[in-house]
């Protein structure tokens, strides 16, 4: 493997000769990152520096941010992300509202403010947009943001509709770094678009190691909620109205095997509404049902004129959602229902505000309030308890996961991994 090394000038300074290792992840949608070790000696001492690209094999380049050597064992460590890593050192703005292919769209937020910016100064030295030999075809949608950086709106419009991106470099091309969409191919066994499958088996000799680890260290399978007090107060030692939530399955268990998790829910109320209660233009209060205000919502993003939505709760924030797509189905698909479904679970507490930041910055502020009264507050309880069973056993891993050291491995679940080997597809064949 040839690693060489240039500078942010792209002039070429050198070759690293004597190293040990260089290992490096390529990722479809987020920035892939490297480590090198290599002896310390005057050479590679002085290629080694901040601000330089190191061109690893083929067109994958590195950008080293982290320097560390040791005389104990005479060796340097440099590590650092990939060259996607650059689109995160521009921020959207001004505001970028457009109508597209979101591959397009993409392409045309790098080219913005990364490849032919009106600010001759933000412009990216040798970064230019290529294509990957193929169009790719999707229903168009409306982007619009402000103030993010131009990796994440990138990254926003590739997961949503199923894309991938990389920046490839070549040193021997006048622009050495060129910026590509990817589409996915499906190579699962019997895929529709009559793809070769790939497959990893033992028989094939493509998988080189395997490893296998449980954990359940912050597992729990039983949730204590504790409601309001008896008197209203938010004193500590007042009576509280407890309930208690089994996750699916596990109704029975006991002794050692009943695990335990508290739930401080004291602003959960004996008197909640399936209505909200919101102001029109005049300042007069108008009652709609969720359903009626989920529609609402709905097509205001559709217009494309919602950039962000906080809902607050005594002046403290609880959610604050950016708002990266318009119109697309498919993005309101995924933002529409954790925002709803947050604003029900507000609204049964207590009063929540919800701002609405537009497009043209105006804020619009709706208010929600408890109006119904229950009778029976173990009504109201058997009411939830079904909403909370359906979301325990979605939540008891994200929940146990804050006290977790290891945020990467699913408590309570068997992992396994495996460490595999590719061998190029001929896709001409298929």
């Amino acid at each position: 493997m040839r690693l060489e090394v240039f500078d942010f000038e792209l002039n070429r300074l050198g070759l690293i000769e004597m190293y040990s290792t260089i290992t490096y992840t390529l990722k479809f949608v987020d920035v892939g990152s490297f480590e090198l070790k290599c002896a310390i000696n005057k050479q590679n001492v002085k290629l080694i520096q901040k601000n330089r690209f190191l061109w690893i094999e083929d067109e994958v380049c590195g950008i080293i941010q982290y320097i560390s050597s040791s005389t104990d064992d005479g060796t340097i460590t440099a590590k650092g992300k990939l060259a996607k890593e650059m689109l995160n050192w521009r921020w959207v703005y001004p505001c970028f509202v457009k109508t597209g292919e979101p591959a397009a769209l993409a392409e045309s937020i790098v080219n913005i403010h990364c490849v032919n910016p009106s600010e001759s100064k933000r412009k990216m030295r040798g970064l230019v947009i290529g294509n990957a030999g193929y169009v790719i075809n999707k229903p168009h949608i409306t982007y619009q943001k402000t103030g993010d950086t131009v990796l994440t709106s990138v990254q926003n419009i590739s997961t949503a509709n199923n894309l991938g991106f990389e920046i490839y470099f070549n040193p021997r091309n006048v622009d050495p770094f060129k910026f590509v969409m990817l589409e996915g191919k499906d190579r699962t066994i019997g895929n529709k678009d009559g793809n070769k499958p790939v497959v990893f088996s033992r028989d094939f000799e493509n998988i080189v190691s395997g490893s296998y680890e449980y954990n359940d260290d912050s597992f729990r399978n039983v949730a204590l909620v504790a409601g309001e007090t008896a008197d209203g107060s938010n004193n500590e030692n007042a009576a509280r109205t407890f309930l208690v939530v089994d996750q699916v399955g596990s109704e029975n268990v006991s002794s050692f095997c009943r695990k335990e998790l508290y739930v401080d829910a004291r602003d959960l109320q004996s008197e909640y509404s399936e209505e909200v209660t919101t102001k029109d233009d005049e300042g007069n209060n108008t009652t709609e049902t969720i359903e009626e205000f989920k529609v609402w919502l709905k097509e205001l993003i559709n217009k494309g004129n919602i950039s962000r939505i906080k809902v607050s709760k005594d002046e403290k924030v609880l959610v604050d959602v950016p708002v990266n797509a318009g119109i697309a189905a498919g993005i309101i698909s995924i933002i529409i229902p954790p925002i709803l479904a947050f604003v029900v679970v507000a609204a049964v507490v207590t009063q929540v505000t919800i701002e609405i930041t537009k497009s043209d910055g105006n804020v619009e502020v709706v208010n929600k309030y408890i109006t119904k009264t229950v009778n029976d507050v173990k009504e109201k309880a058997a009411d939830l308890t079904e909403k909370v069973k359906e979301k325990f056993e979605d939540i008891n891993v994200d929940i146990g996961s804050s006290t977790s050291k290891n945020k990467d491995t699913d408590l309570g679940e068997n992992t396994f991994t495996y460490t595999v080997k590719f061998e190029d597809i001929d896709d001409k064949k298929e």
